[in-house]
């Protein structure tokens, strides 16, 4: 009797270990099924992450480029000159009839240097305020640097998931003296700056930046380059 129980234990104990055996392989199966469906997770993540093309990135800085150029050089829909009060004196002023446009074009923190809310930054041309719930453009007769030739392409620096970094050269005559040769002698900048000697020629190079900002890519970072 005394041997049939413990052939019994002997039996139920391998009955345990098999068990154990079985559950220790299932648990890595499924351990190992769980590491790959992470991988797998971040391998997915990284591909939204670059999922943006250097052609889109393109694409996309071209067109903001293009209408914050508008925007700070001119506006894209005027009004007659009217007078307002602004820091103590009688100013002409253009009221903005597009600011929701402006709005949608810059990042927050740039739409406040453009409306001079912020003064401080290198990138900043002072070209709205606002009075009394309204927007106005002071600097109506801006013009160009007489010695400013022309504007590169842009090119990427780097691309993130929410931001855009590229760099852009203008060029410039190196003095106000060959103002008027260039101005007698040639049409086309571009060939102007190819053939003209090295010291005739200044370039300038900027940033140029774009971020994402509630989803919609926006300018957070330009410099007006004439």
């Amino acid at each position: 009797m005394e041997k049939k129980n413990i052939s019994v234990t002997n039996a139920a104990l391998v009955i345990i270990g098999i068990i154990i055996i079985a559950l220790t392989i299932l648990l890595l199966t499924v351990t190992d099924k769980l590491k790959t469906k992470n991988e797998n997770i971040v391998n997915t993540e990284t591909e939204k992450i670059t999922l943006l093309s250097k052609e889109e990135a393109l694409n996309w800085g071209k067109e903001k480029y293009e209408l914050a150029t508008k925007y700070y050089f001119r506006l894209k829909y005027p009004t007659d000159l009217i007078k307002i009060e602004y820091e103590g004196n009688e100013v002409s002023a253009q009221k903005v009839n597009n600011i929701k446009e402006i709005k949608d074009l810059f990042t927050e923190q740039k739409f406040n240097k453009y409306i001079r809310k912020i003064t401080d930054e290198s990138d900043n041309y002072n070209a709205i305020v606002e009075k009394n719930g309204e927007y106005y453009r002071l600097d109506v007769d801006r013009g160009g640097s007489t010695s400013y030739l022309y504007t590169d392409d842009l090119e990427i620096k780097y691309i993130t998931e929410n931001k855009i970094t590229f760099t852009i050269k203008s060029y410039y005559l190196a003095n106000s003296d060959l103002v008027e040769e260039y101005a007698s002698d040639y049409t086309d900048p571009k060939e102007y700056v190819k053939n003209a000697p090295k010291e005739n020629i200044e370039i300038l190079s900027n940033e140029f930046i774009l971020v994402k900002e509630n989803g919609i890519w926006k300018v957070d970072y330009f410099v007006m380059p004439s």
